[in-house]
Parts: C-alpha cells; structure tokens; sequence
C-alpha cells in the first residue's frame, strides 16, 4: 500500500510511514465478489389466465353460449304470434281468409254504410233517397215518425263507430275483438227491431223504409251466428 501524505511504497502490515511518520491503517481485507446468478424467466402459463377450451364448431341448434363460463342454456321458445295469422304450437292451423276478409273490408264497409244510413235517417232525406218523397211532407202527415227516425239514426252512427274500434280490436288480436264483432252485428239487428215497432205504431203498416230494415235484420243475424262459430274456434288467438 501507499502513504496518504508522501505516497512511500509501504508494507501491507505497516502501522507507520517509514518517511514520513504519519499513522496508517492497514486496509481490511476486500469480501469475495459474489457472482450474479441469472433471473430466470419465469413461464408464460404463470402470468397469463388459463385458457378457456375452445368452443366445438358444432353447436347444438336448439342452445346458445354464453352468461358465466360461456355455458350453454336453452334457446328461446318460438314466438307464439306471427303477423295476421297466429298459431300456438300445440293448436291445428287455421284458415284465416274470413277475418281478413273482416279487418280489411267487411268492417270498413259496414262502417261506410252505416254512417251514411244513419246520416239519411237523422235529417229525413231517407224517404227523398226511396220514394223521391220530401220529408217535411212526410212529418206532417207523420209527427212522431221523426222521432223514430232521428232515434234509428243515432244508432247507426253508433255501430259505424262499434264497426272501426272492433276492426282494430280484431286486428290486434285483443280479446274482446270477438265481442266486439258481436256487437257490431246485434246492435243493428235491435236497432232496426226498435225502428220497425215504432214506424209500425206511427204508420200503421209496414213502409219500404220498415221493409229495408227487416232486410237488414236478416242479413245480421245471419252474419252474426257465422262470426260467433268462426270466432269460437279460433278464440285461443285472441289473448292481448
């Protein structure tokens, strides 16, 4: 080793500079340089989520995957209604030519008819569109025959308005469509009963106008009992 302050070439065991006197320490042995060991790396399985299997290519038609695990669960049950024609599963399929002959004209019709009938009744031109007749001749002979007339008048207005809600009850599938139906063939048969006793208390004898309403009371009770057995087997449709 050297000397601090002269730098003399001294003994490792020297405690004192042979030159210069000064005091030195003699240096402590130096450790062993321990050898680094290598990091080794560690494998990619541990750092990284195992793998989930992979999914067949071939999965069963009637499951999905998915949900915790990507496990599979049931499909989804069959939509019950489909457009203007539904079906239930477990229920025979069935013609449906008559209720969209219903929902598309029949009802849209009726209604049309209605109105208009009920409009030539409720201001007397009825006997004008008849007989070519003016009605104010007709009420002079007849007072009361203008009450029966504006009261049958309301009426049909009243079933044009049953005829459009039970088309889009029908057309909806809801279940008071078929009541609705009902209705809109009853309620003309009654009206036109009512109007036939009234015109046959006033009058005395049957009209042509007591004639065209007996008319239609055929016609509606026979579109009645037709509707009330189409409708009745076909009732597990109409569930809205």
């Amino acid at each position: 080793m050297n000397c601090p302050i002269c730098d003399a070439q001294l003994a490792d065991s020297a405690k004192f500079c042979g030159v210069c006197g000064t005091p030195v320490t003699p240096a402590a042995p130096s450790a062993p340089v321990q050898p680094v060991q290598p990091v080794q790396a560690q494998p990619e399985s541990q750092w990284n989520a195992p793998q989930q299997p992979a999914q067949s290519a071939q999965m069963p038609q009637n499951q999905y995957y998915g949900g915790v695990n990507n496990q599979p669960y049931a499909a989804p049950a069959q939509n019950y209604y489909q457009g203007y024609n539904p079906q239930p599963v477990n229920q025979p399929q069935m013609k449906m030519n008559w209720f969209k002959f219903l929902i598309y004209f029949a009802l849209f019709a009726g209604a049309l008819m209605n109105l208009s009938q009920g409009f030539l009744y409720l201001t007397g031109s009825i006997y004008e569109t008849l007989d070519g007749i003016d009605s104010s001749w007709v009420y002079m002979l007849y007072e009361d025959l203008e009450s029966a007339d504006k009261l049958y008048g309301l009426l049909l207005i009243a079933v044009a308005v049953i005829d459009i809600v039970a088309r889009f009850s029908l057309a909806g599938f809801k279940k008071n469509g078929p009541m609705l139906i009902n209705i809109a063939y009853i309620l003309p048969i009654v009206s036109s009963v009512i109007y036939v006793i009234m015109v046959s208390g006033v009058v005395g004898d049957l009209t042509d106008a007591t004639l065209t309403s007996f008319s239609s009371i055929i016609t509606g009770i026979i579109f009645m009992l037709a509707n009330a057995v189409y409708f009745k087997k076909r009732k597990h449709m109409f569930v809205n």
